[in-house]
Parts: C-alpha cells; sequence; structure tokens
C-alpha cells in the first residue's frame, strides 16, 4: 500500500471516530439541555441561566473545533485540480463559532437566538408547505389527497412556530422552553450526524478497498465496485472494456419507413 493511500485511510479512521464522539457528546449536551429545563418549570433560580451559557459556549466551541480539524484534514487530502469548497465552508464554520461567543460574551443571547431561529425556521417551512400544496391543487399536477396533507403539516409547522414564539416570550415558561427547544434541536443534530457518520464512511471504506484492490492487481473486487455504481446505467466492465448492454439493431430487423416521407421506387420504362 503506497504513503498516500495509507494516509487517506488514517485520516479517514480520525474523522469517523472524532465525528462520533461529537454526536456523542451533542447528544449528551442535548439531554442535559432538557433534563434541565423540565426541572426549571415552575422553579425560579440562577440555575437554568447558568445551563445556558455552558450549553453556548459548548456550541460555540464544537464549531470552531469541527471547522478547524476539517480545515487541518483538507490539506492531506488535497490534490491537483480538487474544489476549494470544503476549505471555505470549514473557514465560515470557523468563523461563525467565533461569532457565537462574541454574541454569548456581550449580549448573552446564543440559546434565544437558536429558539427564535428554531420558531422562525418553522413558520416558513410551513409557509412554504402550503403555497407549493395550493400550487399544486390549482395546477392539478397530483391528486388531492397527498396535497391536503402538506396543508396539514403546513398548518401544523406555523402553529408550533407561533406557539414557541408566545411561550418564549411569556416570561414564566421562557427559560423551560428555551432549553428544551436547544436541547431537542441538539438531539436531532446529533442523531443526525451519527446517522450521515456510518453512510459516508461505508462508502469511504468500499473506496479505499477498491484502490487496494486496483493497486495489488486484484481486479475482481474493483469491477464489482464498479458494476455495482454502474448498476441500471447500461454499462458494465470486463478488464478495461465497455460493454453497452442496449440492444443493437440489425438491418434486417429494422421496421420499414413509413409515412409521408417513404416514396415507391418506381422503374423507368424503356
Amino acid at each position: 500500500m503506497n504513503k498516500s493511500l495509507q494516509l487517506h485511510k488514517k485520516l479517514n479512521t480520525f474523522w469517523f471516530w472524532w465525528n462520533i464522539v461529537e454526536a456523542i457528546v451533542i447528544l449528551a449536551g442535548g439531554a442535559v439541555a432538557i433534563f434541565a429545563g423540565i426541572r426549571s418549570i415552575g422553579a425560579v433560580d440562577a440555575a437554568p441561566n447558568q445551563v445556558e451559557t455552558v450549553l453556548a459556549y459548548s456550541i460555540a466551541s464544537f464549531i470552531v473545533l469541527d471547522g478547524s480539524l476539517r480545515i487541518v484534514m483538507f490539506f492531506p487530502r488535497y490534490a491537483k485540480g480538487d474544489e476549494v469548497t470544503p476549505l471555505v465552508i470549514a473557514g465560515f464554520e470557523v468563523s461563525l463559532g467565533i461569532l457565537l461567543m462574541i454574541l454569548e460574551i456581550k449580549h448573552s443571547m446564543v440559546i434565544e437566538s437558536i429558539v427564535n431561529l428554531i420558531s422562525v425556521l418553522l413558520i416558513v417551512m410551513g409557509g412554504l408547505f402550503l403555497a407549493f400544496s395550493i400550487l399544486q391543487i390549482v395546477r392539478r399536477y397530483v391528486s388531492v389527497v397527498m396535497p391536503i396533507g402538506q396543508i396539514i403539516l403546513g398548518a401544523l409547522l406555523i402553529g408550533v412556530g407561533i406557539a414557541i414564539i408566545i411561550l418564549h416570550n411569556t416570561s414564566s415558561a421562557q427559560r423551560p422552553v428555551v432549553l428544551i427547544m436547544t436541547g431537542t434541536t441538539m438531539c436531532f443534530v446529533a442523531l443526525s450526524q451519527f446517522i450521515i457518520t456510518l453512510i459516508n464512511n461505508s462508502h469511504h471504506k468500499k473506496d479505499i478497498a477498491e484502490a487496494e484492490a486496483e493497486e495489488t492487481g486484484n481486479y475482481q473486487i474493483a469491477e464489482q465496485s464498479s458494476a455495482n455504481r454502474n448498476k441500471g446505467k447500461g454499462i458494465t466492465k470486463n478488464h478495461g472494456e465497455v460493454v453497452e448492454t442496449e440492444e443493437i439493431d440489425d438491418d434486417e430487423n429494422r421496421p420499414a419507413i413509413e409515412g409521408p416521407k417513404a416514396i415507391p421506387h418506381k422503374k423507368k420504362k424503356k
């Protein structure tokens, strides 16, 4: 195995375990936030405010650390011709984490901003569902059953978003709503990251196994992987040859030309 492939394999393993650990920590933080929000219902003390501060710094720190690791990982994997989009996204991620830290230090408004973002996002997505459903009904693209379900879903999203805004602006329920919504969002993000990490790791392992097989001269694994990717496209590989599986039209089987362009051949009279 060459050095480039070994480095790629080590980086893939490191990035996989980092994402798993990050997902577990985010999930634990979300569970703590939900528990603190439930306990703070009806209670008047300073504990929830401390939990909000810890959560804000934790979220910002994780964003900065994740973006920094993406920057560090980009350079060993970079090859001539690769796009620099992941590097730009990582820089934006680091900037966002630093901005959240500054907002928390000066205004202590990171967690409240997240809750407001969630409520506004729910209202906007609900409105989009409603508009899209009405468009489908007016233009009769699909049956009425699916748009009606989308209208109900959009109405529910709008209702939940409005309810969050009302509860958030109620002094007695502000902190519990903030903590519970933040914790729920963190749990959802952690579960999504866990699933995406497993899927990406599976794809990376297949690519590495194919590269190792091609390096050692074992083309069976490489061809099988390529055949799986090209399945349904009508293309199969066989030792570098490309075979089209589409049927070839023979001149004998080709139907005769019909229509106004078909002019019968007339023999000339002598």
